[in-house]
């Protein structure tokens, strides 16, 4: 979770005891012409084989406490020159859902893999980033000495189909006033039309005393769900990479934040990892502190990472009402003080990786409310501002549990349950579908087999089946949706 490493020493980890063994071999006379010139007495010879049997055994030890590899984030090991390292994603397929609706170019997810309000009707379509989400990126790294390095990040999430930037606002403003029944796909993100839709940071380091990072970065939970989510934050197969809700703290558009100072550093087998967003002025949401702490031991690691973030926004398109001169092109939107907390493990055991997390979120009212009028993250006008929905604060619980099978080193197969619950903040206890503000509930299975038969190119096929109950069924048009998909994933 330091989120980097310096880069003199990025691939020492990677040596096999035999290659280590063979440095030391050269290193002591055991190779070379250092062995032909001067030949090793029996005791040297076993002083030297004991030497290389306690290193073997030291990095084995080692390797068993290390953290897990993290799952597939959709990027390779990138195109490295001089430092520089350009790096990227594309992943398309096609999807048949039971309740889908049309595909909109402009919004990441594409189609709604995962139930949605509008979504009725069987639909087949193209399924863009089905596994991963499509991007291009360049990194860089900088060493100063052994020690000390500094290092960059730029990113953008890209649509395959059409080449363009993700924009899930622009997917919003093109739904205003129109009915449900009517709508594309569509729904709020942290991409929004930046030129930089995902990260965007510099930062410098040591291994010794950690890293810092600034500018637009990854929520600390957004960056520990990369490593338990057993599906990697799929868009296609698991709520927890469709919706943001998990990896924002309550709604999507905190996936990523701007203007954020970040520090991370590993002590031993531990990883201790810090956020806090600048309250800019004008800027929402208002600023958030973040704190984490994990490790990693004998195959297993966990992670407890905690969230505050002020004037959180979730965006939604204006109704009919609300869609009248001067308001063409804003958006409508719900603002709340977000305080969120989670506990996530993962355990690999011979072929197989288990999977386990729960996320605690509360939804407050703002205590320093907005402005109508305040422009958003992707520059869009929220001319009307939600600021009291949560007079009884809403808790939000997201729990899940998964495990992958290793059936082949190239063929990967995963299966993974999710469940979200809601309390009833409406004030009179109710559990139905009258209102959103009734407890409800979402059950997600999935299951996906995942075929790498080029390094960097893998086939992936599976479903996941969603249903709402309740308040969170609140307004749909159905409740429910299977979504099975197949797609091509290249990276590089």
């Amino acid at each position: 979770m330091s989120g980097h490493t310096n880069p003199k020493n990025s691939h020492g980890a990677r040596w096999t005891p035999i290659a280590r063994a063979l440095a030391l071999c050269a290193a002591t006379g055991f190779a070379g012409s250092a062995m032909a010139q001067t030949a090793p007495t029996p005791q040297q010879l076993e002083q030297q084989i004991q030497a290389l049997q306690d290193q073997v055994q030291a990095l084995k030890a080692a390797q068993a406490q290390a953290p897990a590899a993290a799952p597939s984030s959709g990027a390779s090991d990138g195109l490295t020159f001089h430092g520089l390292t350009l790096y990227g994603t594309l992943d398309g397929g096609l999807t048949h859902m039971t309740n889908g609706a049309a595909l909109n170019s402009d919004f990441g997810p594409g189609v709604p893999y995962l139930i949605a309000k509008y979504a009725h009707g069987s639909t087949t379509s193209f399924a863009p980033s089905g596994l991963s989400q499509s991007l291009v990126g360049l990194k860089g790294d900088l060493p100063v000495d052994q020690d000390l390095f500094g290092f960059f990040k730029v990113e953008t999430a890209i649509n395959p189909q059409s080449g363009t930037l993700y924009n899930a606002e622009k997917s919003l403003v093109q739904q205003n006033g129109r009915p449900l029944a009517s709508q594309t796909t569509n729904g709020d993100s942290a991409n929004d039309g930046q030129i930089f839709t995902r990260q965007a940071y510099l930062g410098f380091g040591s291994n010794t005393y950690g890293t810092i990072q600034i500018g637009r970065i990854n929520n600390l939970l957004n960056d520990a769900l990369t490593n338990y989510d057993p599906l990697g934050k799929s868009y296609a197969f698991s709520p927890l990479g469709y919706s943001g809700a998990t990896a924002g703290g309550g709604y999507t558009e905190e996936t990523i934040l701007d203007n954020s100072l970040r520090y991370a550093v590993n002590v031993g087998p531990a990883h201790i990892y810090a956020l806090h967003q600048v309250q800019a002025d004008g800027a929402i949401p208002g600023g958030a502190n973040q704190f984490g702490v994990g490790g990693g031991f004998a195959g297993f690691n966990v992670d407890l990472t905690y969230s505050k973030i002020y004037d959180a926004i979730s965006a939604s398109a204006l109704s009919a009402a609300q869609n009248v001169s001067p308001n063409y092109g804003t958006l409508a939107a719900k603002v709340s003080d977000n305080t969120a907390w989670a506990l996530e493990g993962n355990y690999k055991f011979s072929d197989f990786k288990a999977y386990a997390g729960y996320e605690h979120i509360n939804f407050a009212d703002p205590s320093d409310p907005l402005k109508a009028g305040v422009t958003n993250i992707g520059g869009y006008t929220l001319s009307f501002l939600t600021q009291d929905a949560f007079k009884n604060n809403e808790v939000l619980e997201i729990s899940w549990l998964g495990l992958s099978y290793a059936i082949t080193p190239k063929l990967l197969l995963t299966g993974a349950y999710y469940h979200l619950s809601n309390n009833s903040y409406k004030g009179n206890g109710c559990s139905n579908t009258s209102a959103s503000s009734c407890s409800g509930e979402e059950n997600v299975y999935s299951l996906v087999l995942d075929y790498h038969f080029l390094k960097n190119l893998d086939v992936y096929g599976g479903f996941m089946s969603s249903k709402v109950e309740n308040g969170m069924a609140s307004g749909f048009l159905e409740d429910s949706n299977l979504a099975t998909t197949i797609g091509l994933r290249l990276m590089f």
